[in-house]
């Protein structure tokens, strides 16, 4: 998902990763604890583009602040 403040989550496998448009910097934000468990959805707040969303197979949504 790309944010408001040009950011952009990807979810790739197990690990969501942010890459920042303004310094083109890679940040490692997330990896989950079970290697099969992958993460399917990343979606910003609609509210609070700090606000990430993040779904896994596992059916479980966990809420980031990226900015912390």
């Amino acid at each position: 998902d790309w944010s408001p403040n040009n950011t952009i989550a990807a979810g790739l496998e197990s690990v969501v990763v942010l890459w920042s448009g303004c310094s083109s910097k890679i940040t490692h934000l997330y990896e989950t604890e079970d290697p099969a468990d992958y993460i399917c959805s990343v979606s910003f707040s609609t509210n609070n583009p700090n606000h990430l969303a993040i779904g896994n197979t596992m059916g479980q949504i966990k809420i980031f602040d990226i900015q912390k």
